[in-house]
């Protein structure tokens, strides 16, 4: 008889995990996949139109990128090229900086195709969300950020990793958000858990009530509407600032994000006024502190100290705003 390849999970504690991932696999897949009869590909198959989707949000790639990405093998998706191209949806050019790879791009008339699609596509989301109110509405964006990033090994989407960044003053809901997000990345990387939590709403809490539009600033930032980071200045003394929870989502690094928050930061204080800007960072933040250090911040005090559960060492940095 033939052996059964298929293994199953080696921890039967994680079997009930298992069984519910199934279930909500067929539950969306009923939810989405097959929403209107089908209608919504027209007369090309699923995977058909997963291809036309890749090609047209990359405007140009190489069919073994294409295979990688989308996890087919390489000669079902060479048959299924031949397909799309005999009948002038898909079109194969060389690269201009690599002569040996040859790129795939849509045609006029696939953009056609791809344009009907994605519009198709937005009116059966918009149609399966009509009815949520926004809370519940945020708390399924939340839910599906979670599971991407968890799944995804903590890569953001495309879209988001290389989307523009648009900040913006707070508004309702951040702070549960920041909150939130402060919690899980600081438990995370350092350890730190309910007691930091705890802290961090502490900071949020005097920052909201003693919110002054006019001596401070909040500066949150987003792509494609989801925020992947934040800061906050907040009047200390008449001449004093304070710069307060600088954030910054994991997919975000490298792309200076952190630094261009604080240079608004400073922006900002220069503006309105102030000489000196003072923080309260640690000694274990060192993506935190080398942005500081650039901006032009200089450590002034450290004491050693016990925090959430491990040993750190406190630090106060100064911007003296006053020299050029």
């Amino acid at each position: 008889m033939p052996t059964n390849s298929i293994s199953v999970p080696a921890d039967p504690s994680r079997e009930p995990a298992v069984d519910a991932i199934r279930h909500f696999h067929r539950f969306f897949t009923r939810q989405m996949a097959f929403r209107g009869g089908g209608l919504l590909w027209g007369p090309f198959s699923l995977t058909e139109a997963r291809v036309i989707f890749e090609i047209g949000a990359a405007n140009s790639l190489a069919a073994k990128d294409l295979s990688t990405g989308l996890g087919l093998d390489a000669g079902y998706i060479s048959r299924l090229l031949r397909r799309l191209e005999s009948t002038g949806l898909v079109a194969r050019r060389r690269s201009e900086s690599d002569g040996r790879r040859r790129l795939l791009s849509l045609t006029d008339k696939g953009r056609g195709t791809y344009d009907e699609f994605v519009a198709r596509a937005r009116k059966e989301a918009g149609e399966t969300v009509a009815a949520l109110e926004c809370g519940e509405l945020e708390r399924l964006l939340g839910a599906m950020r979670t599971i991407e990033s968890l799944l995804g090994g903590g890569a953001a989407p495309p879209s988001e990793a290389h989307g523009a960044i648009v900040l913006r003053d707070h508004r309702p809901g951040d702070m549960g958000w920041i909150l939130h997000r402060h919690a899980l990345i600081y438990q995370a990387s350092e350890g730190w858990g309910a007691g930091f939590e705890v802290k961090v709403a502490e900071v949020l809490l005097e920052v909201m009530q003693g919110f002054d539009r006019e001596r401070d600033r909040s500066f949150i930032a987003e792509v494609n509407g989801r925020i992947v980071g934040s800061i906050f200045v907040v009047h200390e003394e008449d001449r004093v600032a304070r710069l307060r929870l600088l954030y910054v989502e994991s997919e975000m690094r490298g792309r200076g994000l952190g630094a261009r928050l604080v240079d608004e930061v400073i922006a900002f204080a220069r503006e309105a006024g102030y000489e000196r800007i003072v923080l309260w960072t640690t000694s274990n933040l060192e993506a935190a502190r080398r942005i500081y250090a650039r901006t032009g911040f200089v450590r002034t005090e450290e004491v050693e100290s016990d925090h959430w559960g491990s040993h750190v060492v406190d630090e106060t940095w100064e911007l003296d705003l006053t020299r050029a």
